[in-house]
């Protein structure tokens, strides 16, 4: 079976299932029509316990659908019932998948079977699974401060956020978390971004509690964030479509991303490349640089976007293969041509002879000035 073709694939509002082609700049679609409702759309997508080769989508009804790569279509569907909430989160391990809805309610399932359920209270916005530690997850949301969980020892979160202090007005600073990352390494920190346009550094090692840095981005909510490869530094998008880059030494928003319409609902730096992909409300996937700002690629994919993921493909490399192909095809199609044209020599025997007329030419000429003498002697 032929490898899949896609780069990105992305969840869309309308419960669409979009492959993206990144060098053909074309899209597939992998849902029913017919089907598609209010209910059906993807809230959380991830990569299945099996590797890239599923892909697990969490829909506003509270079914886990679960696509196929190489067959390129749903392989199951699991409905677990009226929950309560939406899905906040989805994350998988070795042989578990784990839930998380705006109600608090996560659940660990192993085998369709819940393993593991834990209350993290009301008004959960986000749940994150660290990428090195697949047992450690973060949750946070509306006066829902941050909390760290180790899932083998669940009794007690291994972190608990303390509320900054009070502002100049002596008065209480709201509780919004939209969304969490866990910083990569032994650093052992994970940062997060508020409704109240805030962007938070924690530092899990230390005992204190409240933020080690804490900076305001714009003046509208920041929706969705994401680590730089490098560590030092992280990708904020907000829900006035303005997407920025601020830096974990000194808390200075260092970059500026252009280029967008409408709310960003997930950031996402790419794994190998230099660049950073964005999704949101105005319907366009981008990819920009990470270091000149430069927007690299712009799709538009028609439906509202929520989510996606990278796949293990690389779009650069493939579009060097598809230019070296379009090379050749050229190249073969101006051998054709010339195989297939007259020579010189041909050309010249196939063209009509013509008589050499210079002597009736001059009689002409002598006849023609003679009147015209005639003419002005009378």
């Amino acid at each position: 079976m032929a490898a899949s073709s896609e780069h990105v694939w992305i969840g869309a509002e309308t419960g669409i299932l979009k492959g993206l082609d990144l060098v053909k700049r074309t899209t597939t679609n992998f849902t029913d029509f017919k089907t598609l409702n209010k209910q059906q759309e993807i809230h959380v997508m991830c990569w299945g316990p099996q590797g890239k080769d599923q892909i697990l989508l969490g829909l506003r009804s509270g079914v886990v659908k679960q696509f196929d790569v190489n067959k390129r279509g749903f392989a199951s569907t699991k409905d677990y019932g009226e929950l309560g909430g939406h899905y906040v989160g989805m994350a998988t391990t070795d042989d578990s998948i784990i839930t998380c809805l705006s109600n608090g309610h996560l659940t660990v399932w192993q085998n369709d079977e819940a393993k593991l359920e834990l209350d993290l209270g009301k008004n959960v916005k986000k749940m994150k699974q660290h990428k090195e530690k697949s047992n450690i997850i973060a949750t946070g949301g509306k006066e829902n401060e941050l909390k760290v969980y180790d899932l083998e020892k669940p009794d007690q979160p291994i972190f608990l956020a303390k509320n900054v202090r009070h502002n100049f007005l002596d008065l209480r600073v709201p509780v919004w978390i939209n969304d969490m990352q866990f910083l990569s390494g032994e650093s052992n920190k994970i940062v997060t971004c508020t409704a109240h346009h805030q962007v938070r550094l924690y530092d899990l090692n230390t005992p204190q509690r409240r933020p080690v840095l804490d900076v305001e981005f714009q003046d509208c909510p920041i929706m969705a964030l994401d680590v730089t490869p490098d560590q030092r530094s992280v990708i904020v998008g907000n829900a006035q479509g303005q997407l920025g880059r601020i830096d974990f030494r000194n808390g200075i928003y260092s970059k500026n991303y252009k280029g967008f319409a409408g709310s960003i609902r997930s950031v996402q730096c790419h794994p190998t490349l230099p660049l950073v992909g964005t999704c949101g409300l105005d319907r366009f996937f981008r990819l920009h640089h990470l270091r000149t700002g430069k927007m690299e690629k712009k799709v538009y994919l028609k439906s509202r976007l929520n989510c996606f993921l990278y796949t293990d493909r690389d779009h650069t490399e493939d579009l060097l293969v598809k230019e070296k192909e379009d090379a050749k095809e050229e190249e073969r199609k101006v051998e054709e041509k010339e195989e297939g044209g007259e020579s010189d020599d041909e050309l010249w025997q196939g063209m009509e002879e013509v008589a050499d007329d210079t002597e009736g030419t001059s009689k002409r000429r002598k006849n023609s000035e003679g009147l015209s003498i005639a003419k002005r002697t009378k």
